[in-house]
């Protein structure tokens, strides 16, 4: 006995004809007849009755369906309760300068009030985040819009601009020069597409590359360069106040580097089962805080 035979079974009770019941199974007739007698042979006595293209069940098969149904529902049940665990886990990927900004914590709580029963954080380069997007490893993520990361853009957010950091006690910071960056070296994440910002930032400044150290552990690490040396850091505005409360440094503006747009990346894949409303609408009121008149965002 197996659960296709009791569908078949129900599929006849529910249809009262053999071919009618085969159409809707989308099988033949004669494959749904020899599985129902394949069923009455096992348990040795006759489910249905056949008169004139129509069937009815025997008393035996009138018991054996009021079980059958418990069964199918029970299945049903259980389906639905495994499709409710997958849609309980979320996976989110964060780039590391938000990951240490005060928008991830904001994230963190509108997720939580979504009642998932598990969220994975990873956190990571751009470069690292947008393949585990692409490939459905990551439900989304958050970072900066670029050629590469255009395509799954859910929704952008935030236009920034650039900011650099230094030392109160720094030279460029006393000068306000930005014209001399390329004479001392930038630290940043381990990223390309750090290394790609900044070579972009300080060729338009000063008309050439600076020297460029990557650090290993994130954010935080390049902060703390900054801070037991003369390099220097690019940092995207929109985040420099959360950087700024706790690294001491002096944050100057750098209004001739282009802007760039900071975002979701999803492929909002259906077979996920995600709230995809509920998630979209909690990630507006994730940016909508944080850009409340007196916060951070530009």
């Amino acid at each position: 006995m197996n659960l296709q035979q009791l569908e078949y079974v129900d599929a006849v009770s529910r249809h009262r004809s053999l071919r009618a019941a085969a159409v809707s199974l989308s099988v033949t007739p004669q494959a749904l007849s020899r599985a129902i007698g394949a069923l009455e042979r096992e348990l040795s006595a006759q489910i249905f009755e056949r008169a004139a293209g129509t069937v009815s069940f025997t008393p035996f098969g009138a018991r054996l369906h009021e079980k059958i149904i418990q069964a199918l529902r029970l299945r049903d049940q259980i389906a639905q309760g495994a499709a409710s665990a997958t849609r309980r886990r979320l996976s989110v990927g964060m780039g590391y300068v938000f990951a240490t900004s005060r928008l991830a914590g904001l994230a963190c709580e509108a997720f939580d009030e979504l009642g998932y029963g598990r969220i994975d954080y990873v956190t990571g380069a751009n470069l690292q985040l947008t393949p585990r997007v692409a490939a459905g490893e990551l439900d989304f993520a958050f970072t900066s819009e670029t050629p590469e990361t255009r395509r799954l853009m859910f929704k952008p957010y935030l236009e920034f601009g650039w900011t650099i950091a230094c030392r109160a006690d720094h030279p460029i910071a006393r000068s306000g020069d930005l014209g001399a960056v390329a004479g001392y070296g930038f630290v940043c994440p381990p990223s390309p597409n750090g290394h790609a910002n900044i070579e972009q930032a300080t060729r338009a400044l000063s008309g050439r590359p600076a020297t460029i150290t990557a650090t290993a552990q994130g954010v935080i690490e390049t902060v703390r360069m900054v801070q037991s040396s003369n390099r220097l850091a690019l940092l995207p505005e929109t985040f420099s106040e959360d950087v700024s409360d706790w690294a001491g440094l002096t944050l100057l503006p750098a209004p001739d580097l282009p802007r760039r747009r900071y975002g979701v990346l999803s492929q909002r894949r259906p077979p996920t089962g995600l709230d995809w409303d509920g998630l979209s609408a909690a990630l507006d009121r994730v940016f909508a805080r944080f850009d409340a008149p007196g916060q951070a965002a530009q």
